[in-house]
């Protein structure tokens, strides 16, 4: 099963199971994923920076990130970020966390175990 969402953009760091309907940390949607990819919206105009979960030190900022998306060019976003696959030690959408401009999007892909 492939599963996808995309998680509207505040300005503010956010962990990115705030894209599901049930957004509980560990709860019945934040599955435990073999695999995630990554990608900007295409209209985006800035980059999207990822990082840890929203409460962790440091918190993800321009400045201070794991993952760098950059904006697309003349409406095609750079190929997805992918993470994975795994097969033991899944990770969760609650253990990232997202930074860029409100108003814009992180599309995001997810293979449950």
């Amino acid at each position: 099963m492939f599963l996808h969402r995309v998680l509207a953009l505040t300005g503010v760091a956010q962990r990115l199971n705030t894209a599901l309907a049930d957004p509980t940390v560990g709860g019945i949607q934040d599955l435990p994923l073999r695999q995630i990819t990554f990608q900007a919206l295409p209209a985006n105009g800035n980059p999207i920076y990822i990082g840890g979960e929203a409460t962790s030190s440091p918190v993800v900022t321009a400045a201070s990130y794991a993952i760098y998306i950059p904006a697309p060019t003349q409406g095609v976003p750079a190929p997805p970020i992918i993470i994975g696959a795994y097969d033991a030690g899944p990770l969760r959408l609650s253990d990232f966390s997202a930074l860029g401009t409100a108003g814009q999007g992180l599309a995001i892909g997810m293979e449950p175990m």
